[in-house]
């Protein structure tokens, strides 16, 4: 007669018991590496159609640098280039041209709304994926001339949750991109950022788009105010991750 074997009620417990214990000491961690992997892709993935739709606004509408012709005010610069450049963006919502908004940004624990953001012109776009683009080109004279000696000529701020939803906070779902006479769109700061590592700790928020396109993680949220991660490394611009 052969014996049977089997786990005893108490044993079966105990098991389910160190497997919760085990899980609710990794999923948090899985989950937040799954959330920020998800906004890395897509960061990247904003660069990758602002890039491309300007690209295709150049070859119909001709070199950007003469799109501007007789505008004379920040605001029809703003909507000409917009213009040109959501004709090749999937957009769900146009609320056009704002001087002034209920919109607000945070930069770092200051919080601004769109009309103080250097009194600029903007354009509020929302984009069929649910990111929410500001658009405002700003760095130029009467008649669309450039600002002599400055090829920075205005800045896309792009929501990736969208205005309505998360902390509308630059680094986090914010994430800032240039427009430069020479190279275009890219990430704010390309080209120009230093090593110093003081410039992680006071100016993350703005080049955070480059950071995440070039370091490929978040890790600048993970430092102290002494730029340290939790494992006492120290986030530089060329020692750039917290492992």
């Amino acid at each position: 007669m052969k014996r049977l074997f089997a786990f005893t009620l108490a044993e079966t417990l105990i098991v389910m018991g160190i497997i919760g214990i085990v899980s609710a000491l990794t999923l948090p961690n899985l989950n937040s590496s799954t959330g920020e992997k998800e906004k890395i892709a897509k960061v990247k993935k904003i660069y990758q159609n602002l890039d491309d739709a300007f690209g295709r606004a150049q070859a119909v509408y001709g070199n950007f640098h003469e799109w501007f012709g007789s505008d004379a005010d920040e605001s029809a610069y703003t909507k000409r280039f917009s213009d040109r450049l959501t004709d090749f963006l999937k957009i769900s919502k146009d609320e056009g041209i704002k001087n002034g908004s209920s919109i607000k940004v945070k930069f770092a624990t200051d919080e601004l709304t769109l009309d103080t953001l250097g009194g600029h012109s903007w354009r509020h776009v929302i984009l069929a994926d649910g990111t929410s683009l500001l658009i405002s080109l700003n760095n130029l004279t009467g008649s669309g001339n450039y600002v002599s000696g400055n090829s920075w000529m205005g800045w896309i701020l792009a929501d990736i949750d969208g205005f309505s939803r998360g902390k509308n906070e630059l680094g986090k779902d914010i994430h800032c991109f240039a427009i430069y006479y020479d190279s275009g769109i890219v990430p704010n700061g390309m080209g120009m950022i230093s090593t110093d590592n003081n410039e992680v700790l006071e100016i993350i928020g703005f080049f955070s788009a480059l950071w995440i396109v070039e370091n490929d993680n978040m890790d600048y949220l993970k430092i102290n105010s002494s730029g340290k991660c939790p494992n006492g490394k120290i986030l530089t611009w060329t020692n750039s991750s917290c492992n």
